[in-house]
């Protein structure tokens, strides 16, 4: 019985080694499944940028860039946050394999079809619940919608610029966890122009301001390092 066909979808294919019998194999099946596969031989917010938002991402663990740690660059994982991002290995180095909670799930090669067809639905099914259910989130009186993109402070809407909403996103899905501004530039901005902070600091105060004393004071400064809400 033939695969039922699937919508066109765009793959990240993080990999140096697209001469292996192995690689060049999984890719022919990528393309059996109707996906086109991009090729990202080297991770930086740059490369990633250049690519219309994957509904998939793959990565070789044999990649030089993440082997040691099977771990992303914090400024690309921002980029990719509502991405299924998928571990994929040769047979023989599955024993090497460590996951984080970054990735879903890990494929082994060689692979069958229908078996790779089912696995990638699967993921791209759980990151569709993932974020219908976190549509709004809820700190301290203060509501979120990412749908919507309404903000409400104790049951008053506030109004805020788009990057000041990204920013208090950022915020609300890391609370507790300080940030230096290059890091807020890099997930928020999406630019790699270190140095230039001030963007983020008056960012930051005008939030401070429309959310309010009490609400705008979780927004610490931390000193030497940048900026921590909660």
């Amino acid at each position: 019985m033939p695969l039922a066909a699937v919508q066109l979808v765009d793959i990240a294919l993080i990999t140096d080694r697209q001469k292996a019998e192995s690689v060049r194999y999984f890719m022919r099946q990528l393309r059996q499944l109707q996906y086109a596969p991009h090729i990202i031989t080297a991770i930086s917010p740059q490369s990633v940028r250049t690519l219309p938002a994957p509904a998939l991402v793959l990565i070789d663990m044999a990649f030089r860039d993440i082997q040691s740690a099977c771990s992303l660059p914090m400024s690309v994982r921002a980029l990719w946050e509502h991405t299924s991002i998928i571990l994929f290995t040769d047979e023989a180095e599955v024993d090497r394999l460590r996951l984080e909670t970054q990735f879903l799930d890990f494929i082994t090669l060689p692979v069958s079809l229908p078996v790779l067809d089912m696995r990638f639905r699967f993921c791209r099914m759980r990151v569709s619940d993932r974020l219908s259910a976190a549509d709004v989130i809820e700190i301290a009186g203060v509501s979120l919608n990412t749908s919507t993109r309404e903000v409400n402070v104790n049951r008053r809407v506030i109004s805020l610029t788009y990057k000041e909403f990204e920013l208090l996103r950022y915020f609300f899905t890391r609370p507790r966890r300080a940030f230096t501004r290059d890091e807020l530039l890099a997930a928020v901005w999406e630019t790699d122009n270190y140095g230039d902070t001030r963007t983020v600091d008056m960012h930051i105060q005008r939030l401070r301001t429309k959310l309010g004393t009490r609400v705008g004071n979780m927004i610490h400064t931390i000193r030497n390092v940048g900026y921590r809400f909660g």
